[in-house]
């Protein structure tokens, strides 16, 4: 859809409204990573979001997918879901999602205050989310047009206070758990990026700053390349491509989708004096399915340590590698 169409929504981030479901739009997701530790200090990253389409003459599907890291042993498992005909309520202000007839993922809330309760391959996780700085509002809050085509609206509640329990086992006493989630929050006409995949990169920092990068490949102007750095206290600064650097030090074969990944990374960022190494705690955080109604997830998205040049652990984040198998775009027609 171009944004010289007149019916091309005139929106703006409205907030809480937003949080719920947006029927003007025709691809949006709601999307929470996050690292956290048990009780006894076991380390771990998780996964859970719910995408929505409502395209391709009347075409609607709900897809969910879930993954937990297991950073100590070394253990990475994920599942997804598909609801084909089926799209939430547009309740302005709040979200409500399940997985499929057996619940395997909740996922409800709104005005920054989340539950998730995700269910895999024997754990059970149930965790509260809490915003405690506000929103940052991307593009300005407006709506933002991608120079492949489309156009996004995009607010991320990029540190929310994680709490709650993990049962490792099926029988299992739950555990208590602690740590940081980042919650991204996109909608509008996102097929044009989708095809074009992108790295993005979500860093909670131990000194009180987040992190956001977002790279299209082979793109290097501003609007389609930005980075978005806030401070201890909330304040949020936007780096054009010229405010930072950003490359892959390593590459990773799939031994799943024989897709290659870019796996390692620095980060440069010359006025904040900031240099940071990323590494994948685990290596293979791979998501590959298949649905019945639907081709793919194929993509990494994994739990990463944050480092200094000396090697020093300075954060903790997630990183997303979208686009690297065109498996699922060789299937959908996009017209």
């Amino acid at each position: 859809m171009s944004l010289l169409d007149p019916d091309t929504p005139r929106l703006r981030v409205t907030l809480p409204d937003h949080d719920g479901f947006v029927p003007e739009c025709g691809v949006q997701w709601w999307y929470w990573t996050g690292h956290f530790r048990t009780e006894s200090g076991r380390r771990f990253g998780f996964e859970v979001v719910y995408f929505v389409f409502r395209k391709w003459g009347g075409f609607l599907a709900t897809l969910c997918h879930q993954a937990l890291t297991d950073v100590d042993g070394a253990r990475f498992a994920f599942d997804s879901f598909t609801l084909p005909f089926q799209v939430p309520e547009a309740t302005p202000g709040r979200f409500e999602f399940t997985s499929d007839p057996s619940a395997a993922v909740v996922a409800s809330g709104g005005g920054g205050h989340d539950h998730l309760r995700s269910r895999l391959q024997g754990m059970q996780l149930d965790v509260h989310l809490a915003e405690v700085r506000p929103p940052t509002l991307h593009y300005e809050g407006g709506l933002h047009p991608y120079a492949a085509g489309g156009y996004t609206l995009y607010y991320s509640r990029k540190r929310m206070k994680l709490e709650g329990t993990l049962q490792l086992s099926p029988g299992a006493v739950p555990e208590p758990v602690e740590g940081l989630a980042w919650f991204d929050r996109q909608y509008g006409e996102l097929l044009p990026a989708i095809e074009l995949g992108w790295q993005w990169f979500a860093l909670h920092l131990h000194d009180g700053r987040d992190l956001m990068v977002f790279l299209f490949p082979g793109v290097h102007h501003a609007g389609e390349t930005f980075a978005s750095l806030s401070d201890a206290q909330g304040r949020n600064r936007i780096l054009t491509p010229d405010d930072f650097l950003c490359h892959s030090t390593g590459e990773w074969p799939s031994p799943h989708t024989g897709t290659r990944y870019p796996s390692g990374w620095e980060i440069h960022i010359p006025s904040e004096h900031l240099d940071l190494q990323v590494t994948p705690q685990v290596i293979d955080q791979e998501l590959h399915a298949d649905h019945q109604y639907w081709p793919g997830p194929e993509y990494w998205e994994g739990a990463c340590a944050v480092a200094d040049m000396q090697g020093q652990e300075v954060g903790l984040g997630y990183v997303e590698l979208d686009g690297y198998s065109r498996e699922l775009f060789g299937k959908l027609d996009t017209d």
